[in-house]
């Protein structure tokens, strides 16, 4: 669990160097800052870089190498599987805020999207292209693959996904919300589902290039849905 922690404290200081060096840099040679609204782009890229490179290198080094291969007819029904039930999930969620009233707080991402509404189908390719392979490089294949040894499959979703959600928590901080609120309870309750989901699917698998499709996907297509108008932000 320590040797998990340390690797997501490594994580978050390349993540604060890249983007408040690099990041910063190239943003002000634009004229923009880090507050600017379609900032929150280069801010993803580069956070996604640096859970991309440590991942990877501690996957190469420490977990005898990267589980990613072309999916079989197996791993492909399981990326099907995986992504009808992250819309399940969807689904109900859209559901509970319509049936309860439920407020649901807007993190940095929705409120980056509401004022350039062009962020969000930038963040759709972002998605697939960092997103996707970052945290599941980082998470699933360092977090979970190291938790994994110490105790097990089950354990080892169950706490990368907490893990998984904790770091979405400066999300909602961005954007002003109190974590208290119920609504950013009940999205990071969901957080930490289809964490276990995309991690119960890993370890089905074996294979990385499956969660990295599942959770590109997933995302990009709701993020498009939430541009077109046809699917709300949750």
């Amino acid at each position: 669990m320590l040797v998990a922690l340390g690797l997501l404290f490594v994580a978050i200081v390349g993540q604060s160097l890249l983007t408040g060096v690099i990041g910063a840099a190239i943003l002000s040679a634009v004229g923009l800052t880090l507050a600017d609204p379609t900032a929150i782009v280069v801010i993803v890229v580069f956070n996604q870089l640096a859970l991309i490179g440590i991942g990877a290198v501690y996957l190469t080094r420490r977990l005898d190498g990267i589980p990613f291969r072309k999916p079989s007819k197996n791993g492909v029904q399981w990326l099907v599987g995986g992504l009808v039930m992250m819309f399940v999930v969807y689904g109900l969620q859209t559901l509970v805020y319509s049936a309860t009233g439920l407020e649901n707080p807007p993190d940095a991402l929705a409120q980056a999207g509401a004022a350039e509404p062009w962020v969000l189908l930038a963040m759709a390719v972002v998605a697939i292209v960092f997103v996707g392979p970052g945290e599941e490089l980082f998470y699933r294949g360092a977090i979970q693959g190291r938790l994994r040894r110490a105790f097990g499959p089950t354990g080892a979703i169950a706490l990368a996904s907490l893990l998984f959600a904790a770091v979405h928590i400066p999300n909602y901080l961005l954007g002003n919300v109190s974590l208290l609120a119920p609504g950013v309870l009940f999205n990071l309750g969901l957080i930490v589902v289809i964490g276990a989901i995309i991690g119960a699917v890993y370890e089905y698998t074996e294979n990385l290039l499956i969660p990295i499709l599942i959770h590109g996907l997933y995302d990009a297509i709701i993020l498009v849905g939430v541009y077109s108008g046809i699917a709300p932000y949750l």
